[in-house]
């Protein structure tokens, strides 16, 4: 768990550098707060309990694609199912080199859609790691955004991710040499 006072909010390039790398290749990451599971027997409207509260309304988990069968129909649990809303996006590092693609899906449950869910894969097969028997098997994380739980944090605090951009020394409005008296 996380020390009182964090938040864990990590950047696409976060997820893929420092969790699912290490993941793959059996590395130590740097606080293990994404469990395993297994996708394809949750219906995603129930999987909060089953990880981190990060208090935004994302979840993330570690689960593995049986052999390719993460696609629409394959993913359909419960009453609801999900639909891919968007292309393998390549993601890429700070310094432009690809690291993984990122795919979205909507979760719809009575023809709405109660959350998106953000596929991680790692670029160039390496999403490909042993098991204790030797079987391969390909490795990806998942991002959960519950629709409902997202809005009502975004309202709670004023905000939504259009408010977060990278600071630039432009962006500075102090003077170093000022001092704050008390």
């Amino acid at each position: 768990m996380l020390p009182a006072g964090y938040k864990f909010l990590p950047t696409d390039e976060e997820l893929f550098l420092h969790y699912l790398q290490p993941k793959v290749s059996g590395s130590q990451m740097p606080v293990n707060v994404i469990p395993e599971i297994d996708l394809q027997n949750y219906d995603p409207t129930h999987l909060q309990g089953m990880a981190f509260n990060n208090g935004c309304g994302d979840y993330y988990f570690f689960t593995k694609d049986h052999q390719g069968m993460m696609s629409p129909d394959q993913l359909s649990n419960g009453e609801g199912y999900y639909e891919n809303t968007g292309i393998n996006e390549p993601a890429l590092n700070g310094n432009g080199i690809l690291i993984g693609t990122k795919r979205s899906f909507s979760y719809k449950l009575h023809n709405d859609i109660t959350c998106t869910m953000y596929e991680y894969r790692l670029a160039g097969g390496n999403s490909t790691g042993q098991t204790q028997q030797g079987q391969q098997q390909q490795w990806m994380l998942v991002k959960i955004v519950h629709k409902q739980e997202k809005q009502q944090f975004e309202n709670r605090f004023n905000v939504n991710d259009d408010d977060f951009q990278p600071l630039t020394d432009s962006d500075s409005d102090h003077n170093d040499d000022q001092v704050l008296e008390g």
